[in-house]
């Protein structure tokens, strides 16, 4: 049998892989881990909310990379996107849609929103900002329930 400490990390470690994968491009559910988690109670809630926030929060970092590093990519490949359009889009992504990236937490639509943060150039702070927030607003308020 292992020790209690031993136990804990254990759990920590899947709570933590789950939330970056679901964080990541191919959906990945991570609620059943979360909610085991809860209803056995051997973790307490605050420190299932920063753990899924933080491990959450690193797989959508990676995937506003993929971005970044994508759209550079594929600059080279396409002749399709010029950077006229690219730079239009992004202006209007950075002006009007960077606050959605506070659903970042929904399914396949807020990984979509982060890849595309990415692709239009948000700056890091910001959008470890508003994801950061979205996130734990999210986890915070799935807790209650």
């Amino acid at each position: 049998m292992r020790p209690a400490m031993s136990e804990k990390l254990f759990q920590y470690y899947w709570l933590a892989r789950d939330s970056f994968f679901n964080s990541l491009l191919i959906p990945f559910k991570n609620e059943s881990v979360y909610k085991a988690l809860l209803d056995f109670g051997k973790v307490p809630a605050w420190q299932i909310v920063i753990i899924a926030t933080i491990s959450g929060l690193a797989g959508s970092s990676l995937t506003w990379l993929i971005g970044r590093i994508f759209i550079d990519w594929g600059m080279k490949q396409s002749a399709a996107v010029t950077p006229e359009k690219l730079e239009k889009t992004a202006k209007f992504f950075n002006k009007y849609l960077k606050w959605l990236l506070l659903f970042s937490w929904m399914d396949i639509v807020g990984n979509l929103l982060v890849l595309a943060s990415g692709i239009f150039k948000i700056r890091f702070r910001i959008f470890v900002a508003l994801v950061f927030l979205g996130k734990i607003f999210c986890y915070a308020y799935r807790t209650q329930f």
